[in-house]
């Protein structure tokens, strides 16, 4: 009975510290992201594509508000010829599902 104890216990030490990890693991994720977007909407502020290209991969799609899908090339020309008045994100959240933010 006792050596079932012990395993019992060190079974839930492990299974506490594994989720843990996932946590922090969770948590550092969650601010990465959050760094890219902040990252992104500087990017608009100051209508400098430069600083959003890094974080679009080559095969990068963006289907727009409108339905027009352009690829990367095609998003950074459209972004260097924006000019925004304002732009703010608001209420942001970011959820966690595994290997996806």
């Amino acid at each position: 009975m006792k050596k079932t104890w012990i395993l019992c216990s060190l079974g839930l030490l492990s299974l506490r510290s594994a989720t843990w990890s996932q946590a922090q693991a969770t948590g550092g994720t969650e601010k990465a992201v959050a760094a890219q977007e902040q990252q992104w909407l500087q990017s608009q502020k100051t209508n400098n594509p430069d600083l959003v290209a890094p974080l679009l991969a080559d095969k990068f799609v963006m289907t727009g508000s409108d339905g027009n899908v352009t690829d990367k090339a095609e998003s950074l020309a459209t972004a260097t010829a924006t000019k925004y008045v304002r732009v703010e994100y608001d209420h942001v959240k970011l959820t966690v599902f595994g290997a996806t933010v």
